[in-house]
């Protein structure tokens, strides 16, 4: 019986019932951290028994596939012994016998499965690694430098043309702010190196 301020409400808002569990977290069980691993003795130094952890948990994963690929093998070997007796022969004792290996070998298999420790290094594949760098952006490179009277002719020529580029690179010598300089200089020093 509920009390008369509950009455007429949803039933998600009703005190004290219980939630729905929804999600099924027990496929987390199997995941080892490596942060499971500060159960160094203190007469060990902590690299060395990471190294060892490592190792152990390498050497672990290895037998599992091992026995996982016999596994596969046997149950191949198996199903085609079995397919052999055609559908006459599959009463016959040998291949019930036969079948009967055959449950076992895919209990064994899915067991082996289910229970497999997932860390690090087993979750996931690295299927195609690539690096990529910023492209470089060709600089234009100064002119040639000119002498005696050409030096004179082709500068007078150059601030004559970038007058208000100049104007805007002389004021900036006042500006406080190295960022808006360097900025500016990448945008435009190729142009003012040609002078």
């Amino acid at each position: 019986q509920l009390d008369c301020c509950w009455a007429g409400r949803p039933s998600w808002c009703l005190p004290f019932q219980k939630m729905p569990s929804g999600f099924d977290y027990s496929k987390w069980d199997n995941i080892e951290l490596s942060d499971d691993e500060e159960d160094v003795h203190p007469n060990i130094d902590k690299a060395s028994w990471f190294r060892y952890k490592h190792q152990n948990r390498v050497e672990k994963d290895e037998d599992e596939e091992k026995k996982q690929l016999s596994l596969e093998k046997e149950l191949q070997k198996l199903k085609k012994e079995y397919d052999s007796f055609g559908e006459g022969g599959k009463e016959h004792l040998k291949a019930k016998k036969v079948k009967a290996q055959i449950d076992k070998v895919e209990s064994d298999l899915e067991t082996l499965l289910k229970n497999k420790k997932w860390n690090a290094d087993t979750m996931c594949k690295t299927a195609e690694e690539k690096t990529v760098l910023s492209e470089s952006k060709d600089t234009p490179k100064p002119e040639p430098r000119l002498q005696g009277e050409a030096v004179a002719e082709g500068y007078c020529e150059f601030v004559e043309e970038n007058e208000d580029l100049l104007e805007s690179y002389i004021a900036l010598g006042e500006e406080e702010d190295l960022e808006k300089v360097g900025n500016f200089l990448r945008q435009h020093g190729g142009k003012l190196l040609q002078g």
